[in-house]
């Protein structure tokens, strides 16, 4: 290489001719003989001076610059690993905000908020728990534990001081429930007054690292508000992040020989903790984080931050310890910025590791030195071309390393620009789309297929395609070989080099041209099968491709699950309304009055004629108890006792009743005469609320309708849609 032969004028200096080695060789030759016993310190001398320039002038600082470029090298991993989790926690709180917004989660809802969001903690183990609220005082919180999941529900207008717990084995599975005293108001925690403070409608708010006070696990909170369009409620979404996994990620990371790695908050906490044997196990990583580095005795650390100047976004420090035998360390400040909050990577290492060899190299290079005085003139040519050979392979070696960590660098970066945009698409087919566009460049692919697997069916379909044929309709529907089906089934993937020009030709604007490689990829994920890709490239497929494929696929099986449990629900949700609508168009068409109780005797449902012949609103009536807002005295003004109530009667035993001579009073305090039939509503066997059908004796005509109404109602009673909704 050029740099090992750069060195050579600096050998042939000591000698008269300087033009050729060849010649300056024979030379040190032919004088190595004629001096005997003076050659080997003939050529001692010269090594040594062609040694000690080298490794004053290139080797020193090439070692330098080589220790400066792995600590810029694992602040940035540090760095990027950051960035890619705000990316992850900023995604899931718009995401959390807009399911939010379609009703999708709900604060009377647990089993349904725990359904949509456990997985998503699964996915993401360094969340420990998620939380919902109002500004009316009101919360959901989900939290993580090792026997399972557990719900806090506060509603602090109603039960003040008092959170219901709810245990959970799964997100369907209930295990427990209790009632706790706790002096706890969520308006006052600093990330929902972090995300309540800004108007900006995607602001999210980073909490400075704190201890959690719920787990006393040390972590950060991440919270955006909102107001509903609807109530003119102000939410809040938030997101308690552990800075355990963050400090285990720091610990195992090393560069050179001591080199390490720290990541604090703005105060100068430490938040990862650099690799040391003391720090191994998850309690005294616990008991390390957010504590001040000279309480954990990291004195290098401690030395440097006072004198970080803060100007630049890089800075470099050389730090004496205080102990005057040890030697000076070289220390990196390195600067990130999270939303509000500033956070430090230091990286640190002692000088030796910048030194060009190590000890037991030099020992060696004095021992062939001593060799090649002894054996003279052909053990110092050989120790020349040992000497540029070694040179030569070191820089070999460094250049194929900065190349290495260089592509690495540049896949993660594509995968996480890959990801980011993935995240944007709203359907299965755009995130397709979007894949084969983004991998087009670099797989050099000339013509790709992106096959939805249909799980049920046991069926491919296509739903984007890059190159060749378009992304038409027709050309979505055209028959896929059974070849990807096969591939499918099997869960293998397959490739095909140079498949031939009875395969297919990859056509472009200026002609067309056979592809070299034809790769089936199944995009499998925990198991579970989700799409088959065909992709052909216009070159052999490197390891780097097929490890950048490797690295997008469970990122495009999450997001295509995503999507696909989405469109699912959306699907559901819009049936379910559609039903509820019927229902009430059906029950505000009849001319009979229609209520429907809960349980405890509550009204949830009242129809127009109810309200008309009653002279009541809907929205006074719905929520009221039913016995004592309608059906509370006799027909001549004596109390009716509860327990004599028939409509009540019902809702403990489940039996259908019928009255022709009591009353129900309007709003005025008249009674109205009515003749009533209230039959049960059970689920799974149990009464779970009662309808009643009632007319007005005052228009008797009308009961002949009303004895054909109370039969339909008993034979199907149908789900009544709630007041309000």
């Amino acid at each position: 290489m050029n740099r090992g032969s750069s060195q050579n004028p600096r050998t042939t200096a000591q000698v008269e001719d300087p033009d050729s080695g060849e010649q300056n060789a024979l030379f040190i030759h032919r004088q190595l003989n004629r001096l005997g016993l003076a050659t080997p310190l003939i050529v001692l001398i010269a090594a040594l001076g062609v040694i000690v320039p080298f490794y004053l002038i290139q080797a020193r600082p090439l070692a330098e610059s080589n220790t400066a470029m792995q600590q810029r090298q694992v602040a940035e991993r540090v760095i990027h690993q950051f960035n890619a989790l705000a990316a992850q926690i900023d995604a899931m709180l718009l995401t959390m905000r807009d399911w939010t917004r379609d009703e999708r989660l709900s604060l009377d809802d647990p089993e349904s908020f725990n359904g949509l969001l456990i997985p998503v903690i699964q996915q993401h183990p360094l969340v420990s728990s998620i939380h919902l609220a109002t500004d009316a005082g009101r919360e959901l919180m989900l939290l993580k534990t090792p026997d399972g999941w557990k719900n806090r529900i506060s509603d602090l207008p109603k039960t003040a001081k008092r959170h219901r717990w709810l245990s959970w084995q799964d997100a369907r599975t209930p295990s427990g429930e209790e009632w706790r005293e706790q002096d706890y108001d969520m308006r006052l925690r600093p990330w929902f007054v972090g995300a309540m403070e800004s108007t900006e409608e995607e602001h999210i708010h980073w909490t400075p690292p704190y201890q959690f006070a719920t787990t006393k696990e040390p972590g950060i909170t991440a919270s955006m508000g909102w107001t509903d369009s609807r109530s003119g409620q102000r939410y809040v979404v938030a997101f308690d992040i552990l800075l355990m996994d963050m400090s285990r990620f720091t610990n195992r990371l090393k560069y050179g020989r001591h080199g390490q790695v720290a990541l604090l908050d703005a105060e100068g906490k430490v938040l990862g903790l650099p690799h040391q044997e003391r720090f191994q196990n998850d309690e005294e990583i616990r008991q390390s984080v957010l504590r001040k580095p000279h309480e954990l005795g990291l004195t290098i650390l401690s030395a440097a931050l006072p004198r970080a100047r803060g100007g630049s976004e890089h800075e470099l420090l050389t730090i004496q310890p205080e102990s005057k035998d040890s030697e000076p360390w070289l220390v990196g400040i390195h600067r990130l910025l999270i939303h509000q909050q500033a956070f430090r990577v230091v990286t640190m290492a002692p000088e030796s590791d910048a030194q060009a060899v190590s000890g037991h190299l030099v020992a060696v290079l004095f021992g062939v030195m001593g060799t090649i005085a002894l054996l003279a003139m052909l053990s110092a040519f050989g120790l020349v071309n040992a000497v540029r050979r070694l040179i030569e392979r070191a820089f070999a070696d460094l250049e194929a390393s900065h190349v290495n960590v260089k592509g690495q660098t540049a896949r993660r970066t594509l995968v996480a620009t890959i990801a980011a945009r993935l995240q944007q698409a709203h359907t299965p087919a755009q995130l397709a789309q979007t894949l084969l566009s983004e991998i087009a460049a670099p797989l050099n692919l000339g013509q790709g297929v992106f096959c939805l697997w249909d799980e049920a069916q046991q069926h491919l379909s296509a739903l984007a395609r890059y190159g060749g044929i378009g992304a038409t309709p027709e050309d979505l529907a055209r028959p896929l070989g059974p070849l990807l089906t096969q591939c499918a089934l099997n869960r293998i993937s397959m490739t095909l080099k140079q498949p031939g020009e009875d395969y297919f030709r990859i056509q472009s604007g200026l002609g067309d041209t056979v592809p070299e490689s034809v790769l089936i990829l199944p995009v499998v994920h925990g198991g579970r099968l989700f799409a088959v890709l065909e992709l052909a490239t216009f070159r052999p497929l490197e390891e780097t491709d097929r490890t950048l494929l490797a690295d997008l696929q469970p990122i495009v099986a999450m997001s295509l699950d995503i999507l696909l449990r989405a469109a699912r629900t959306t699907e559901l949700l819009a049936q379910t309304t559609a039903a509820e609508e019927r229902s009430r168009l059906i029950l505000e068409a009849v001319n009979n009055g229609i209520v429907g109780l809960d349980q405890e005797g509550i009204i949830t449902f009242v129809n127009r004629a109810a309200l008309e012949m009653l002279d009541h609103d809907e929205e006074e009536t719905i929520g009221q108890p039913f016995h004592y807002w309608l059906h509370h005295s006799h027909p001549d003004g004596r109390p009716l006792p509860i327990e004599q109530s028939q409509i009540l009667k019902t809702l403990r035993d489940g039996k259908p009743r019928s009255r022709d001579d009591e009353s129900f009073w309007s709003k005025q305090g008249t009674p109205l005469p009515v003749g009533y039939s209230t039959t049960a509503i059970a689920r799974d066997g149990q009464v779970i609320g009662a309808v009643v059908v009632f007319y007005d004796r005052k228009i008797h005509p009308a009961y002949e309708r009303f004895k054909r109404l109370s039969a339909i109602i008993r034979a199907e009673t149908p789900s009544l849609p709630r007041g309000g909704e």
